[in-house]
């Protein structure tokens, strides 16, 4: 072989080796480019499903606050509804002595008896307790 053919066949080796020497160079760049962009789509997403879970929290939070509210109106409900003159009255003389006042007076029938009432008589009246009986006769007349 002559030193030409050997000079040449080295130039085209050479050039190998620098094709792949900048091929590498390539690959590493595109890899580290590659890596950065996906370590900050992971910590993007990372923050989102963060997020994600604190809003499902909150939500259960409000969730359990609504259900709690819903309860305790009920509770409160049922106390409404439990309501009677002779409980009011139980241990308040003074006020016994008002309701049973206004019976005498105005000669009420049994609280078995339907009581007909008109609500605009008792937002003219100026009496409370006029207003409470009357109030509480009717609802125990309209539930009995």
């Amino acid at each position: 072989m002559g030193a030409l053919q050997y000079k040449t066949e080295l130039a085209i080796v050479k050039s190998q080796n620098i094709d792949v020497t900048n091929f590498e160079t390539d690959l590493e760049v595109f890899k580290s480019a590659f890596s950065k962009n996906y370590d900050l789509a992971s910590k993007k997403f990372q923050t989102a499903i963060a997020e994600i879970d604190k809003s499902i929290d909150h939500l259960q939070k409000t969730k359990e606050a609504l259900i709690g509210t819903e309860k305790n109106l009920g509770f409160a409900n049922a106390k409404a509804q439990d309501v009677t003159i002779k409980k009011l009255t139980r241990r308040n003389p003074t006020m016994a002595e008002k309701f049973k006042s206004l019976e005498d007076r105005k000669k009420i029938p049994a609280w078995s008896e339907s009581i007909a009432y008109n609500p605009d008589d008792i937002v003219k009246s100026a009496d409370f307790a006029e207003n409470l009986y009357i109030c509480l006769v009717a609802v125990e007349a309209s539930s009995g």
